[in-house]
């Protein structure tokens, strides 16, 4: 969606993804989900410790609609040219929303950019 008066564009992406399931948590023997600690979206580059000690993180949990954040985030860094210029676009809020669940996930822009940036 674009606010024609702002030149600001509203991203939504539709998944049929369960976009709270955390990858990153395991299954016990009785079957009840335990969630690791290292469950940022950077433990499947380094270790946490270092996210998770940094009182100014801001990055998202692993959680699968944070990682469908990351993809809209990748496929806007590949189309720079819309946001140059005079016409340039700015953009408002991300999310990712199931309709078939009737749920979604956003997050803010800052952290979006703070996690986007790091894994980069």
């Amino acid at each position: 969606m674009k606010n024609i008066k702002t030149n600001q564009i509203d991203i939504i992406k539709l998944s049929a993804s369960n976009l709270f399931y955390n990858p990153l948590a395991v299954e016990t023997k009785n079957n009840k989900r335990l969630k690791r600690r290292n469950s940022l979206l950077s433990y499947a580059f380094q270790n946490d410790v270092a996210e998770n000690s940094n009182q100014k993180s801001l990055m998202l949990d692993g959680k699968k609609g944070n990682i469908e954040l990351m993809e809209v985030m990748l496929a806007l860094n590949n189309i720079p040219g819309i946001f140059e210029g005079d016409a340039g676009i700015v953009v408002g809020n991300i999310q990712v929303m199931n309709p078939f669940q009737g749920n979604g996930i956003s997050a803010t822009n800052e952290q979006i950019m703070y996690s986007f940036n790091k894994m980069c």
